[in-house]
């Protein structure tokens, strides 16, 4: 039982948490805006955030771990989706320790955070 929870610690530790504190914000901020601004904003904050995560982790997990299928498939899913991340992102901005960040540049991070820290233990490969 011991070693499960060092793995499960290890794991999170070494390329989940950066994710999950980037989701962490993106949920703050879409309920921040949901009790000040209205729900439409905190939706495409959620939406675009979500969505340049999923292309991201897809699109490392496709060219690094996928087969021939994937490898050609997979940047084509990722740029549709960051296309619509994009798209929805343009609907809000996020102040981040005293910097305002658009949401495009928001979705962006996202994207390049997911596609750094995902491992082939988190893809599922």
């Amino acid at each position: 039982m011991r070693r499960f929870f060092y793995a499960v610690r290890a794991a999170l530790l070494d390329s989940f948490l950066p994710i999950l504190l980037y989701m962490f914000v993106s949920i703050v901020t879409a309920a921040s805006a949901a009790m000040n601004v209205t729900w439409a904003v905190a939706i495409y904050t959620i939406l675009g955030s979500g969505l340049s995560c999923v292309a991201g982790g897809g699109l490392k997990s496709s060219l690094w771990w996928g087969d021939k299928s994937q490898k050609i498939a997979g940047p084509i899913i990722a740029l549709v989706l960051m296309i619509l991340a994009q798209w929805l992102s343009t609907g809000f901005s996020i102040q981040l320790v005293g910097y305002d960040l658009g949401g495009n540049l928001w979705s962006v991070i996202g994207f390049a955070v997911t596609f750094v820290f995902t491992n082939k233990k988190l893809a599922g490969a």
